[in-house]
């Protein structure tokens, strides 16, 4: 099972199985990965625990990298819609 379960629409650049999340001060690894493909809708990824034995390299800060995403604003969907 999995601990966290983060949906996006869009693909997380640079996210991989394995790597370390920061998330409400707490740190997670990447179990697995669902693509739309699979889901019929968004990206999922599933976090557990960061396991107590491994060492921590580096990690990514969800705050951080979320807010570094692009937002798609109504504009730009409606000028898409209508190109």
């Amino acid at each position: 099972g999995y601990t966290l379960r983060l949906i996006s629409r869009t693909e997380k650049k640079g996210w991989e199985l394995g790597m370390a999340l920061h998330f409400e001060q707490v740190l997670y690894q990447l179990t697995e990965i669902v693509t739309p493909a699979q889901t019929h809708g968004g990206w999922d990824y599933r976090f557990t625990p960061w396991p107590d034995n491994q060492v921590l390299r580096s990690f990514v800060d969800y705050q951080n990298d979320s807010m570094a995403e692009p937002r798609q604003t109504p504009w730009g969907f409606v000028k898409k819609f209508f190109s």
